[in-house]
Formats: C-alpha cells, structure tokens, sequence
C-alpha cells in the first residue's frame, strides 16, 4: 500500500516535496528494502529449496507427482533413476509415455486414484520389490488436483523375511525328526532292557543256583541301573511324543481325595528312606470330583515329588491340592532341600538342564523332569511356576484350568478332603 499511497499524494499535488518529484519511486524503493529485510531475516527464500531439495530429493523413496491429465510434474532423485531419464526428458510427459519401459509401474496407477500394492520392477538388469502407495492430491474444496505415488523398496526386507520362513520351517523339520527319532529309540531300546531286566529277576530269584552276597549286591546294582535307563528312556519318550503333539491327555471325572491317596502311598517309600516328613492334603475348598487326566497329572506330581525327596536331605516335603482362583486349581509341592539358585530358576525346566548340572554333580538324573511337567502342563493350558530359596527348600506349583463335575460322586461325604495322608 506505501506505493499506492505515495502515488496518490504525488497526483493529488499534496505531496510535501516539489511537484516534479513523484514519491511513488521513493515508495517502491522504501518497499523493496523492507520486503527483502523480511525475505533475509526470516529465511523465506530457504522453505521451498529446502522442502524440495532436501527432503523430497534426500529419502530414498521413488516419489512422483501426476496431475489431473495423467503427466508428471515432479519426480525425485530416486524415482529419476528407477526411470533412467533425466528431468528433462521426464517432467511433463504423460505417464504412459515417461515410464514405458516400467510397464507394471503402469498398470498399476492407470485409472486409480488411490491404492496400496506389492510391486515387481525389473530395472538394470535386477529385480526389485516395492511397497506402493497411491494417494489423491487435494485442495481445500476437496476436489482433486493430481496424485502423489511413493514407492518404498523392501526387497532386503522380503528376502530376509523368506529367509526366516526357511529357516523356521527347517527347524521345525529337524525337530519333527529328533522327536521321531527319539520315539523309535526309546521303543527299540526298551526291547533289550526288557530281557536284561528279566534275566536279572530270574538271577536274584535264584532260578539259576544260589548266589553270593557279592554276586547278589551286583545283580542288584545292574536292576537299580537298569530302572534308571528304563525310566530315562521313558522320559524321552514322554518328551518326544509332547514335542511331536502326539501326546494324548483325556477328560474324565476322578475323585481328588482317591488320587492323592493313591499317589501318596506310592510316593511314602521314599520319604521313608531319607527319613524325611511327608504331607499330602486336599485344601477343603477343592471340588471332591474333577475333569482331568490321572494319569498325566499321577506323572507330574511324581516328578516333582521325585526331585523334592532328591534334593532333601532332612525335614519335610509336602504336596497340596487346592483351588487357585475361581476357574483354576493348583498342585503345589515344597520342600525344606537345598533350594535353587537365583540365575538357575529360568532354566531349570529345560531338557536335560540341573541346577547342579556339571560332571560334578552329586544328585544324579536326566534333567528330564521338569521339562517334562511343564510340557504337560503346556499341553493341559496350564503353566508352573517356582519359589526357592538357596539353602532353605523350594515350592513348586502347577496351575490348571478347573473343571469340576456335578456327579452324584460329589455329593459324596466330604470327611475326608483335607485330612493328613
């Protein structure tokens, strides 16, 4: 407005400098120097060159930008080196003639407006992979001035994406291997047990002629070997048929109370033999009558029982069965041993792992028992966790979805549950 205003004054002869001198010169210069003030101190001249010079020039995205009659008005460095043309020969033409030699490019953006896409291009002799994205440029009445197409090029990306799913199938082969593997050992190598196993019975019952003292203690020590071996190949072939998901788990009502009875009086020797205290209960809130598999849960009880009286030299060990929350139920074994260490707590249900794994060790076994408890209980939709304390005992529990029956068993009196086995 300074120039207009400066005119003005100047043709109205209101001007307060002579007549033959027109202001409106004077404003223009006054203008261009504060204008070109403004442009300096506030960096104007640098928005766009930087805008598209550096970032739509630096990223490494193909960007190309159509408008309404399909030409292209703009295209970055990448997307002028996929093309193989200058700008020149590029900015300006219509897209079907710019990229003929890109023909699924083409195909892909012709008549669409908007769009998301896998893209193969072939170019230099080599294949590419790109993530294509379409998207309509508008203005602020919302009609549509062109299209803006980026291209991301993820061919790094898939190829180590299929390398993975090769990878992960492969291992997942071996492992349906080593788990048949193991299955056809552990049933071949049960048949030579057997007749070792046999043969000792017929020797220790003396159906082949007295036997020495000498000669019995050693026949007893080739049969307690033997039920190690034949236990350790039980173990791998509970672990094989879990890992292959051939193991079978069934669904049937059992009486809790009959069942850790059962396993209780199983388990006593051992407590016996150490001379250790042995606790089995039945919290009163636990269901009389359960869904589940005896069996499986006989096998997991057993194991952890195992470990305890192993690891216990005096004492108590102690196993409950109680209700853990409302939809879940919990056998729980603890034990005043020789706890587990801190930096051993997240291992020890691996295969073949021992907390006091080494050459050294002095407790014996596999390393095969707890992971084969929390592989059932896997398998069940259950888990285990574990407490220990070094030096004052651990507490195993094994959580299990609860599935109470209303049979006429559970009507049954419950004088029973919660009693000291």
């Amino acid at each position: 407005f300074v120039p207009w205003v400066a005119n003005g004054l100047y043709i109205f002869g209101v001007s307060p400098l002579p007549d033959y001198v027109d202001l409106t010169p004077l404003a223009f210069t006054v203008t261009g120097f504060s204008i070109g003030f403004s442009l300096i101190n506030y960096g104007l001249l640098d928005i766009v060159p930087v805008a598209r010079d550096i970032v739509v020039d630096g990223i490494d995205d193909v960007v190309l930008v159509f408008d309404r009659s399909n030409r292209i008005v703009d295209a970055n460095r990448t997307a002028l080196a996929l093309i193989g043309q200058p700008a020149e020969h590029v900015i300006g033409k219509v897209a079907t003639e710019a990229l003929a030699k890109l023909s699924p490019l083409v195909e892909k953006v012709a008549d669409v407006t908007q769009t998301r896409a896998d893209i193969i291009i072939r170019a230099s002799d080599e294949e590419r992979e790109y993530e294509l994205t379409l998207s309509p440029l508008q203005n602020r009445r919302g009609d549509v001035l062109g299209r803006v197409l980026t291209m991301h090029d993820v061919t790094v990306l898939k190829q180590a994406n299929k390398e993975i799913t090769l990878a992960r199938q492969r291992a997942e082969e071996a492992n349906r291997l080593k788990s048949q593997f193991l299955a056809t050992m552990s049933h071949e190598l049960r048949t030579p047990l057997n007749a070792i196993n046999g043969f000792t019975e017929i020797l220790l019952e003396g159906m082949a002629g007295e036997l020495t003292s000498m000669q019995r203690h050693n026949l007893e020590r080739v049969r307690a070997n033997a039920q190690d071996l034949r236990q350790l190949i039980d173990d791998l072939l509970d672990l094989a048929r879990i890992e292959a998901g051939r193991m079978e788990v069934l669904h049937k009502p059992f009486t809790v109370q009959e069942w850790l009875d059962q396993l209780a009086s199983q388990m006593r020797s051992l407590a016996t033999e150490k001379g250790l205290e042995f606790e089995a209960m039945v919290a009163p809130e636990m269901p009389a009558v359960i869904e589940g598999d005896p069996s499986r849960l006989k096998q997991i009880a057993v194991n952890l029982l195992s470990n305890a009286f192993k690891f216990t030299q005096e004492g108590k060990v102690r196993i409950e069965v109680r209700p853990h929350d409302q939809d879940r139920w919990a056998i729980e074994v603890s034990d005043t041993g020789i706890g587990i260490p801190p930096h051993a707590q997240e291992t020890i249900f691996e295969s073949f792992h021992q907390a006091d794994g080494g050459s050294s060790r002095k407790h014996g076994g596999s390393g095969l028992g707890l992971s084969i408890v929390r592989n059932l209980a896997l398998t069940m939709a259950g888990s285990v966790r574990v407490k220990s304390t070094l030096g004052k005992g651990s507490v195993f529990t094994v959580i299990l979805p609860l599935q109470s029956t209303a049979s006429g068993v559970e009507n049954q009196s419950n004088t029973a549950v919660g009693q000291q086995v």
